[in-house]
């Protein structure tokens, strides 16, 4: 039974990786292997297919320039949330524009926002704010082609937006890029993954992803120990 009770717990932590709890309103998202022009998305082209598995995936694959979902979705003015769940199916050596999966979302006051993953070749994933070399960056040790939840949490009244990989902050004030080509939310990939992407209206909500889940893990080891000295 406290076996059980483990696993019960462990599955808990998987799904609040891949279903973050959000505060305010979903403008557009694409979930799971679900096929994204069923959700308001319009496909340029590329190799796309449904992805069954833990976690359920939409997976593209083809060129960074073609292969991805566009939406003309807008936020209001105000504060906004880019959600990505996302994994990177090339473990070579990428940059620049060639590169993994990407989400980007181009404001109606031209300035944009990117969540860009490419590996060094060496098991690490490095996430990049702007893919054409301009922004800050970010190593994520050990991802491999693993799951990792990232966050974009733009405040309005900063002008700038706040990055979070698992719920933990790691990039801040980053006040985006001009160099954009239309106003949108745009998803795509030379190879990857996406469980979730979404764009919303208002702030991150409480509590985060990443306290969720280390209280779960918690409460995991306390009865797997207890398990053990039984």
């Amino acid at each position: 039974m406290r076996l059980r009770n483990l696993l019960i717990l462990l599955l808990s932590v998987g799904a609040l990786m891949q279903a973050p709890a959000l505060a305010g309103t979903v403008i557009i998202a694409h979930n799971g292997e679900t096929d994204p022009t069923t959700e308001g998305f319009t496909l340029y082209s590329g190799d796309v297919y449904p992805v069954p598995g833990v976690p359920p995936a939409w997976h593209i694959d083809g060129s960074w320039s073609s292969s991805q979902y566009y939406s003309n979705a807008s936020a209001p003015s105000g504060d906004w949330v880019m959600t990505a769940y996302l994994s990177n199916g090339t473990t070579s050596s990428q940059s620049g524009y060639e590169t993994g999966p990407w989400v980007t979302y181009m404001t109606p006051l031209g300035v944009r926002f990117d969540i860009d993953l490419y590996s060094d070749g060496e098991g690490d994933q490095i996430l990049e704010a702007n893919p054409f070399g301009a922004g800050p960056t970010y190593p994520i040790y050990g991802l491999g082609s693993g799951f990792v939840l990232v966050q974009v949490a733009y405040s309005a009244a900063n002008g700038s937006a706040d990055y979070y990989v698992n719920g933990q902050e790691v990039i801040s004030g980053y006040t985006g890029e001009d160099h954009y080509f239309y106003t949108g939310f745009v998803f795509g990939a030379d190879n990857g993954d996406f469980n979730l992407v979404q764009l919303q209206s208002g702030d991150l909500g409480t509590p985060e992803p990443a306290s969720a889940v280390l209280t779960l893990a918690a409460l995991a080891g306390l009865v797997w120990r207890r398990s053990r000295a039984a």
